[in-house]
């Protein structure tokens, strides 16, 4: 190849690079995933697991925890003894916009589902996002439902109790 050929190509290169333009939307890369990061408090002992669910919709929500979307469990006693337990964090990464809720369980013994009494009221510990309490039934999803927006990041916080 000649130096005028090399010329020639490089000229021809500079020439698509700059009538190309910028990337297309499609090009781009798209926004990265929103992110729920969840505060529990009122945790007081070390046993069992505290279970976070992230549900999309009102299938299941809140104590039916094999349909939550999301999962995040904390095995309480796997915790550095010196570890604080109030409060922990947990992380629900890289989500798509849309509406959600979040119900905590502190699953005292460990058998993955919330014990109630003959009644149905809670005998372990539990929250729901918008610190939704309703007195003589479980939370509702239109209760506890949030939106999130694409990229966002989204703290919540709550206490579970009895």
């Amino acid at each position: 190849m000649t130096h005028s050929t090399t010329r020639l190509f490089g000229a021809a290169a500079v020439a698509v690079l700059l009538l190309s333009g910028p990337p297309t939307p499609a090009q781009q890369k798209p926004p990265a995933g929103a992110t729920i990061t969840v505060t529990v408090s009122g945790v007081h002992d070390r046993d069992g697991i505290l279970r976070v669910n992230l549900y999309k919709s009102a299938d299941g929500f809140p104590a039916d925890t094999s349909k939550a979307f999301q999962k995040a469990n904390i095995v309480l006693k796997s915790l550095p003894p010196n570890a604080p337990l109030d409060p922990l964090r947990v992380s629900f990464t890289n989500l798509s916009p849309g509406t959600y809720a979040v119900c905590s369980i502190h699953d005292s013994n460990g058998n993955n589902k919330l014990d109630t009494n003959f009644l149905g009221i809670p005998r372990e510990d539990w929250a729901v996002s918008n610190d939704a309490r309703p007195r003589f039934r479980s939370p509702h999803f239109d209760e506890a439902q949030f939106t999130l927006a694409a990229g966002q990041t989204k703290a919540i916080a709550f206490r579970v109790r009895h």
